[in-house]
C-alpha cells in the first residue's frame, strides 16, 4: 500500500473518530459520556462498595426464626410502651394522693368558739351541742378520707412496682431477641443484599467497559496522529527520492500544454498534510475548454509515464465530452498530439467523437484522422449499433 493510500486510510479513521466523538457529545451514545478521570473516580467508589458488600455477604448469617423473633420483639416493645404509659398515669395519681395526705388536717375544735367569745357573744347550750355533732362527723370524714388515700397510695405503689418488674422482664426478653437479630439476618434481607451486590458488580463492569472504550478512542486518535506524522515524513522522503520521475512528469505536461497553446503550462506536485497534492495550470483563461485540456494533458502525461512500465493498461480512453467546449483549433492540435505521442510511446489512444465534431479544416497539412478510425456507428442500418444500441 502506497503513502497516499495509507494517508487516505488514516484520514478515514480520523473522520470516524471525529464523528464518534461528536455523537458522544450529542448524547447519541450515553454509555460513552464523561471523561476517563470522571469514570475512574466512579470506578474507585464502586470497587469499594462492591468489596464492602461482598464482605457483608460473606459474614452474613441467616436465622431460620428471624421473622418470628422480629415479631416477638415488636410485641414486647408494644407491651413495654403500654406498661410505661400505665405507670405514668398511676404515678401522677399517686403523687396527687400523697400530696392530699400531707395537706389533709382536721380543723381545731375550739377555733369557732374562740371567735364568738372574742366577739362577746355567748354560746347557747343547744348551739354548742350541734357544733360538737358537726365536729364529730367531720372527724369521721377525715378519718375515712385518710384511710381511702392510704389504701389508694398503697395500691398504686404496688401496681407501679409490679409493672416496673414486668417492664424489666420484658425489656430483658426483648434485649435477648435484638441480640440475635443484630448478629443474624433474614433470608429476604440476604437476598436483597445479593441483588444489590449484583447491581454493583454490573455497574462496575459497565464503568470498566466505558473506560476501556474511551481509552481506545483516545489511543486510536493518538496512534493515527503518530502514523500521520510518520507517513508525512515518508512522503517527503519519497518526494525527494522520486525527483527524477516528478521532473519527467512536469516536463511532459509542460510540453503537451505548449503544443496546444504555444505556452507551457504547469504541473504542480506538493507534499501537504493529507499526502500529495496535484494541480495543473495553463495560462489561457480566455480560451474555451481550457479546463478540459488540463485533464487531457494530465491524462496524456500519465499514459506516457505508464507506457514505460511493464504493468500498464496500454491505452488511454476519452469520451467526446473531453472536447465539448474546446476550440476547433485546440481540438485538432490535441488529436494530432495524442496520435503522435501514442505512436512514439507505444500505447493506444481511443477517443469517441461525433462525426460533426471532427475539426477537418483545422488539422495540420498532411494529417488525416481517417487512418485512425476503427469503427463507425450509425442509425442507417442494423449493423450501425453497438451492443444492441442504435445511434
Amino acid at each position: 500500500m502506497g503513502v497516499p493510500s495509507k494517508l487516505q486510510k488514516l484520514k478515514d479513521q480520523e473522520k470516524v473518530v471525529s464523528q464518534l466523538r461528536a455523537a458522544i457529545k450529542a448524547g447519541t451514545f450515553p454509555d460513552l459520556l464523561g471523561t476517563v478521570g470522571e469514570l475512574e473516580s466512579q470506578k474507585v467508589r464502586l470497587e469499594e462498595l462492591v468489596a464492602r458488600r461482598g464482605e457483608e455477604l460473606r459474614s452474613f448469617r441467616v436465622h431460620p426464626q428471624y421473622q418470628e423473633y422480629q415479631e416477638q420483639a415488636n410485641v414486647l416493645q408494644s407491651a413495654i410502651r403500654q406498661l410505661n404509659q400505665e405507670n405514668a398515669t398511676d404515678g401522677a395519681m399517686l403523687s396527687f394522693y400523697q400530696e392530699s395526705l400531707v395537706q389533709e388536717r382536721p380543723p381545731e375544735a375550739d377555733s369557732l368558739s374562740e371567735v364568738y367569745r372574742e366577739a362577746g357573744i355567748a354560746w347557747p347550750a343547744a348551739v354548742r351541742k350541734r357544733l360538737e355533732d358537726v365536729q364529730a362527723f367531720h372527724d369521721r370524714v377525715i378519718v375515712n378520707r385518710r384511710a381511702f388515700l392510704e389504701t389508694e397510695t398503697s395500691r398504686l405503689t404496688r401496681a407501679i412496682a409490679q409493672r416496673t418488674v414486668e417492664i424489666r422482664k420484658r425489656s430483658d426478653e426483648r434485649a435477648d431477641l435484638l441480640s440475635v437479630l443484630n448478629t443474624h439476618g433474614a433470608l429476604a434481607e440476604y437476598t436483597e443484599m445479593q441483588r444489590l451486590q449484583s447491581e454493583g458488580i454490573a455497574k462496575l463492569s459497565a464503568v470498566n467497559q466505558r473506560i476501556a472504550n474511551l481509552k481506545r478512542i483516545d489511543e486510536v486518535k493518538s496512534q493515527t496522529r503518530i502514523e500521520r506524522e510518520q507517513l508525512q515524513i515518508l512522503a517527503r522522503s519519497l518526494y525527494e527520492e522520486r525527483r527524477a520521475g516528478r521532473e519527467r512528469a512536469i516536463s511532459l505536461f509542460n510540453g503537451f500544454s505548449q503544443a496546444l497553446y504555444s505556452r507551457p503550462g504547469e504541473l504542480i506536485v506538493d507534499v501537504v498534510e493529507g499526502g500529495y497534492r496535484f494541480n495543473v495550470e495553463i495560462e489561457r483563461q480566455d480560451s474555451q475548454g481550457v479546463e478540459q485540456m488540463k485533464v487531457f494533458c494530465y491524462d496524456l502525461t500519465l499514459a506516457t509515464l505508464w507506457a514505460a512500465r511493464r504493468a500498464t493498461p496500454g491505452f488511454l480512453l476519452h469520451d467526446s465530452t473531453i472536447f465539448a467546449d474546446v476550440d476547433e483549433r485546440q481540438k485538432a492540435h490535441a488529436l494530432e498530439l495524442a496520435a503522435r505521442t501514442a505512436g512514439e510511446q507505444g500505447f493506444q489512444y481511443i477517443c469517441c467523437l461525433n462525426s460533426d465534431g471532427i475539426p477537418q479544416e483545422d488539422f495540420s497539412e498532411g494529417f488525416s484522422l481517417q487512418p485512425y478510425v476503427r469503427i463507425e456507428l450509425t442509425d442507417e442500418g442494423e449493423n450501425g449499433g453497438l451492443l444492441g444500441i442504435r445511434y
